[in-house]
């Protein structure tokens, strides 16, 4: 059964007031909620990449023959400038199509480090790694961890903040996977900010057919209108990250319209201003359907909000059941705090899968079973059937 909530933003409701009445205007009210996101979030989705081309590439087996890994460097033209990205693909050795991942990676780890990576070719998938830093540099972490920086790096001129320039990033990255023989259907994904990005790049990129962001809480999946505690009693904005704290903190994030529905004070509380905000989770979601949004989250993880997740799952799932694709809209949930563990990995495949009808599929067991009481959790959100 079918919830909407009165408190937060209505997907379907169009600027005349009026309700989205069949597919064809949903179509049309993506385009409008999309231009509202660019004004009040991201900044202007930068569009295709004038060129995007292969300048040297490696091949080698790996996994005893199972796997072939590529690393390939790209040539990207954008505004009339050349920059240049590192992927690193790793994909079933085998010469069939696959469902493709595209997963962003932060600079300051090791390139590409996947340890869960043997069990995504297993499975069936390739895995393509880019680094956020190669589209925007990561500042908060290059301060952080000291990072060196090239001088003589050359990025992009974007119109748009890090988060959208970092979603950006699996577009351009698609402009060239697509055209290679063992890709099939797209999905993107991240972690934490990059979780964020992997949602941006599939509300504005149609190809990416699932979007798989992980514990992507303020500015992703978390609603930011509440943010609840474990059990789900009460706001706690202290624990949870809120828009306030969020571009406070992280000021290149988000454009500066973002940064006015939050105070920017401590202890950073949710504030009034978030009422007048357009948009929330529920509808981030909700814009990549009829496509399949799949989420995952842990229930310590205070910080990104688990509750605000659920509430966003609940609160999108209209519009999916609505569009005729109820299962393409998924929300897990795991034991555990901040990460993009192993579980989080096979729940995703999971669910993919399912999505793909993909021989020997099983259900992910965690799957749409809310960790918080789904009564109370209508009640505290002020629901409406």
């Amino acid at each position: 059964m079918a919830y909407y909530s009165k408190m937060l933003p209505n997907p379907l409701l169009k600027p005349d007031g009026t309700l989205v009445a069949d597919a064809q205007e949903w179509e049309q009210q993506k385009a409008y909620l999309r231009e509202v996101a660019q004004e009040h979030m991201y900044g202007t989705w930068p569009g295709k990449a004038e060129c995007v081309k292969a300048l040297s590439q490696t091949t080698e087996e790996v996994m005893e023959g199972k796997a072939i890994c590529e690393h390939v460097q790209l040539a990207v033209t954008y505004g009339g400038d050349t920059f240049n990205m590192d992927i690193m693909i790793h994909r079933p050795n085998d010469g069939e199509k696959h469902p493709t991942i595209i997963a962003n990676s932060f600079s300051h780890l090791p390139k590409f480090q996947n340890p869960y990576l043997p069990k995504v070719v297993e499975r069936g998938y390739a895995l393509v790694n880019f680094l956020m830093g190669d589209l925007v540099p990561d500042v908060q972490l290059v301060k952080y961890f000291n990072l060196p920086v090239d001088e003589n790096k050359v990025f992009p001129k974007l119109p748009c903040r890090t988060i959208m320039a970092w979603a950006w990033g699996h577009s351009v990255v698609a402009d060239y996977i697509v055209t290679r023989e063992f890709t099939g259907p797209l999905i993107s994904t991240g972690a934490s900010r990059g979780g964020k990005a992997a949602l941006c790049a599939a509300i504005f990129d149609d190809r990416f057919d699932v979007a798989a962001p992980t514990i992507a809480g303020c500015g992703g999946t978390g609603t930011a209108r509440f943010c609840g505690t474990t059990d789900g009693s009460r706001q706690d904005s202290v624990r949870s990250e809120t828009i306030g704290r969020i571009t406070e903190v992280f000021p290149d994030w988000f454009n500066d319209k973002y940064a006015t529905y939050g105070p920017h004070e401590e202890p950073f509380a949710i504030g009034e201003e978030v009422n007048s905000f357009p948009l929330d989770a529920n509808v981030l979601r909700a814009m990549v359907a009829p496509r399949a949004v799949f989420s995952s989250d842990g229930e310590e993880d205070h910080w990104s909000n688990p509750f605000g997740t659920q509430l966003g799952w609940m609160a999108a799932q209209p519009v999916f059941d609505w569009l005729g694709v109820p299962e393409k809209n998924a929300f897990n949930i795991r034991p555990g705090v901040h990460g993009f563990d192993e579980r989080d990995w096979i729940s995703m495949l999971d669910f993919c899968d399912q999505i793909f009808g993909k021989e020997g599929a099983v259900p992910c067991e965690s799957l749409n079973k809310p960790y918080f009481n789904d009564v109370d959790i209508r009640q505290y959100a002020d629901w409406i059937e």
